[in-house]
Order: C-alpha cells, then structure tokens, then sequence
C-alpha cells in the first residue's frame, strides 16, 4: 500500500469513523427492537411483520432504483462546479422519479397485496400490515436522497442525528408500546410509519438550508432550465447501477419467497430473527459509503487514478478490521449467540447466521469495488457481474432451500456475494489497473480467518457466552494492533495518541 498521505482520505476516514459509532449506536438500538418484537408478539405474526419488512426493502430498491450508487456522484460533480442551480436541478430529478415510481408501486401492491400475502406466507395473513409496512419504502427513498445532500457538503452530524438516532429510537418507542401498551402489530406499523413522516420532515428543512451555502440563488428558470439535461444522463448512469441493488432483492426477498412457499411462516421467521445480526457484518461498510462516493467523484472529476487506488486499498483495510468485531461474535459463536438471544425455539438459525455473517464480512472486505467501477463509467461490467451474482442466488436457492430451509437461503446469499466480488475485482485490475489484491489486506485476512478459527475453537470445546464474549473482543484488539501501522491511526486520529493504552499502540 502506497505511503502517500491524502487529506481528503484522512477526513473521509474520520468523518465515516463517527458515522460508525452513530451506527453501532443505531444497531444495539435496532438489535434491541427486534429482542422485543421476537418476544412479544407469536411466531406467525412475526412471519408476516417480518414479511411485510422484507417487502419494503424490496419496494426501497424499486423505487429509488440505482440512486444510492448516483445520486452523490451527480451532486458531487454540481458541487464541484460550484452550480446550485444544477445541484437543485438534479436533486428534483432524483425526487421526482422517486414519486412517480412509489406511485406505481403503491398502486400495485393495494390491489394485490391480500393475495401476495397469503400465496407466499401458505396461511391467512392480516394483508394490511404489509400494506401499511410498504409506504416506508418511497419516505425512506426520499430521506436517502436527501441524506446525499449532507454527505457531499461533509455534513457528518446531520447524517448521524437523523439517520442513526432518530430513526431507531422512533422503532424502538412504537415497539415499547406494543409491549406495554396492549396495542396489535398493525398499531405498530403505523407508528414506524408516523416516526418516518416526521423524521423526513425534519431533513427536508435542514437539507433546503445546506444547499443554500452552494453558491448564489439561481433564479427559477435557470432550475426548470437545467431539469430535463440532466435527465436522460442521470437515467443511463442508475438504472444499470441500480442492479448491484437488485442483487440484495434476489438474495434477500426473491429466496425467502421461495423459504415462505416450501417451508412456511415459521421458517421465514427463523431467517429474519437473526437476519438483521448477519447483516451487521456490513454495516462498517454501508456506514463508509456515505462519504466514500462523494470522496471517489472528486479523485474521478480530478483524474488522479493513483489517489482513487490508495483511497480503495486505504478504506477496504479499515473496512476488514471495523467489522472483524461483528463477524467474531456472529460467526464462530453464533451457537451459542442464537438461544440465548432469541430462546431455544430460535436455535435452529444458529448456523443461518453463521453462514450469513460469513457472506456478509467477505463483501465487506472487497470493499467498494463495484463503485469505484460505476463512477469511472465501467456501468456495463458492473451490470454483467450483477446478472451473474443474481442468477447464481437463484440457482443455488432453488437447489438448497427445498432440503435446507433457512441455512439453504443463506448459503445462496454467501455465492452470489462471492461472484460478484471476484468479478468486480476482476474488473479493477482489468480497466482501472488496479492491483490484484495489496499485500496489506492479504495480511490483514490471514490474521482474521486465525482469530476466528481461535474463537471457533473455544466454543467448540463449551466455554460459556459470557466468556466468549470477551474473548471476542481481546480478538479484535490484537486484529487493531497487528494493522494499525497499515491503518495510519496515528495520523487518522491523532487524538488516540494522548489515550492511556491506545496511546502507545498507534505510536
């Protein structure tokens, strides 16, 4: 990995690393919500709340199809120019396709949301909670759009209040009065509605004040004016980015239909209890991408190919050692995790989580490859390698879930991550020339599988939860101190040099 220092990756370092600590809070509070939910309401009811959540995510991807991989880029690029007129015009862009595709997709699922229920859950199911449950999909489309607004101005803090604290806590509060309050899961879907409504409000306000700073006021006519250029570029650049998104539908809603059909309610519900547990094994890596898209424009709008690559490198490491935590306490102790969150009728999701931690972490340590592709224009490449990753979902799907259930979903998840990461590496090298792989993520890796084979080992042999636990931790520390070099913490974080302990690790 080059020496080089970069300013502008020590900040997106930095900046991405609070955005992390809002999301681990965000994570313990959505980790919480679920061990009330699983526990208060029966197994079948929790089959169609946690159907009718796989639906939103579904319709999320629909609605704002490709916009998480575009929408930085063209506002950064608008930025850059220092054209507020632009910037709005491709802001409204962006908003309006959002509505009309809702619109759509709303209409859609109202005429037949009764008969998807009921054909996919094999039972009689309250088809309006999931109907309730999918208006999240367009008001969560729209707050992400706005949310891009702040990541290009470097507005970490308003990324972390309104999308790590406020969302979460809303959750949590409607899901402590269905426990308290004697109210039904449908009471509870309005509510995570309702908290949405407001949250999004909020945003608005703050996003329209942050775009204000971009330069003097256009006049109208110069908005309207600048809408419809910008239309057709913005369509050809996210409907084919808007497959890498696709590849999470097929994985995680098209193969849990299939779970739904052959094994039932009870088996969808074994798959989601510890879904959102095997999904955090990506969250350092959702969390980095607020920023790193902005951070990657700018090396793309500058034409330096060498800094793009040190930032890749640079971001994919923190991004392997950042989540090593989550990935040693979900994979190697996930048999004794699993009761003991969810009770002993959920310990058959023991190695569902194991596999889906697993797949998870591995996308994780590949970084934002498929990105850096997108913003350098290779849309083609990315658009085939995501065709190939879906298809092998299905085909793994349909071959496994009838004998497997649940663990068959996930070991489909772990190969459609695996081809589409060794295809995007592919293309790295192949258009970007990037490196195979640096010589620092391979030592990073070694270190990793051995830790967790150590953690494996522990469990295998009955030591408790509560002492795995800690050793879990002593895992990652000893991860952070044999990269930290790697890492530049000292740089990154100079303020971790006048710690006790860490002090003298990253000296």
């Amino acid at each position: 990995m080059t020496t080089t220092k970069d300013d502008d990756v020590v900040r997106h370092i930095r900046g991405s690393s609070s955005l992390l600590v809002g999301r681990l809070l965000a994570m313990v509070i959505a980790l919480g919500t679920q061990f009330v939910i699983v526990n208060v309401i029966d197994k079948a009811e929790f089959g169609v709340f946690a159907f009718g959540l796989t639906l939103v995510s579904t319709f999320r991807v629909l609605v704002s199809f490709g916009d998480s991989q575009s929408v930085g880029r063209f506002l950064t690029l608008d930025a850059e120019n220092h054209d507020r007129a632009g910037f709005r015009a491709t802001l409204i862009v962006v908003l309006g396709r959002i509505v009309l595709v809702s619109l759509l997709v709303i209409g859609a699922v109202a005429v037949g949301v009764r008969q998807l229920t009921n054909t996919f859950l094999s039972a009689e199911s309250d088809s309006s909670v999931v109907l309730i449950l999918v208006l999240l999909a367009p008001l969560e489309a729209v707050g992400a759009a706005l949310g891009a607004v702040f990541a290009v101005f470097g507005q970490v803090r308003m990324v972390l209040l309104r999308k790590y604290l406020y969302a979460p806590l809303v959750r949590l509060a409607a899901v402590l009065l269905l426990a308290f309050g004697g109210f039904g899961v449908k009471a509870l879907a309005i509510a995570y509605v309702s908290g949405e409504v407001l949250g999004l409000l909020l945003y608005a306000t703050l996003a329209r004040r942050s775009i204000s700073m971009l330069g003097t006021r256009p006049e109208p006519g110069e908005v309207r004016s600048g809408i419809k250029p910008r239309v057709k570029p913005y369509l050809q650049f996210s409907l084919p980015a808007g497959t890498v998104e696709m590849v999470s539908i097929v994985m995680t809603t098209v193969t849990v239909m299939f779970l739904g059909w052959w094994h039932g309610p009870e088996a969808v519900a074994d798959f989601r209890s510890v879904f959102p547990l095997g999904r955090l094994n990506q969250m350092v890596l959702l969390t980095f991408s607020v920023l790193f898209a902005p951070l990657a424009t700018r090396f793309f709008a500058r034409s330096d190919r060498a800094g793009m690559e040190h930032a890749y490198w640079q971001t994919s490491a923190y991004l392997m050692v950042l989540s090593f935590p989550i990935f040693a306490v979900s994979v190697p102790l996930a048999w004794a995790l699993v009761p003991w969150l969810f009770g002993e009728q959920y310990a058959v999701a023991a190695p569902v989580l194991a596999v889906l931690g697993s797949a998870y972490f591995l996308h994780s340590a590949f970084g934002y490859n498929a990105l850096v592709l997108q913003i350098h224009g290779r849309v083609r490449w990315v658009l085939t390698t995501n065709v190939a990753a879906m298809a092998t979902s299905v085909i793994v799907g349909l071959l496994v879930i009838p004998p497997l259930g649940a663990v068959g979903v996930s070991w489909s998840v772990l190969a459609a991550l695996t081809v589409q990461n060794v295809a995007n590496q592919v293309g790295l090298h192949r258009h970007l020339d990037f490196a195979w792989i640096d010589p620092v993520i391979i030592r990073i890796s070694t270190v990793s599988v051995a830790l967790a084979g150590v953690l494996g080992c522990l469990a295998w042999l009955g030591t408790p939860l509560f002492a795995l636990l800690p050793s879990a931790a002593i895992a990652s520390l000893v991860l952070l101190v044999a990269a930290q070099r790697s890492l530049d913490l000292a740089e990154a974080f100079p303020a971790l040099a006048r710690l006790p302990i860490l002090g003298r690790l990253v000296s």
